[in-house]
């Protein structure tokens, strides 16, 4: 079984809409100014730096987290 069928619904409903979103919003950006999305994208691809900070720093906060108390 994975670790996410041991989360209560809500758990896991909250992280599969938060998904959902992320998806719709990126593809409905995407659509809607595309341009700008391909610049984004090749600003990320060719200097990844920033965005792997953030991701490090996001993910010592997630870590950092109980939520096995809420």
């Amino acid at each position: 079984m994975h670790r996410v069928s041991y989360r209560a619904g809500w758990q896991r409903l909250a992280v599969r809409l938060t998904v959902l979103g992320a998806v719709t919003e990126t593809g409905y950006l995407a659509g809607r100014h595309p341009d700008t999305t391909l610049q984004t994208a090749r600003v990320i691809w060719e200097e990844p730096q920033d965005l792997l900070q953030v991701l490090e720093t996001g993910g010592i906060g997630a870590a950092g987290c109980d939520f096995r108390g809420v």
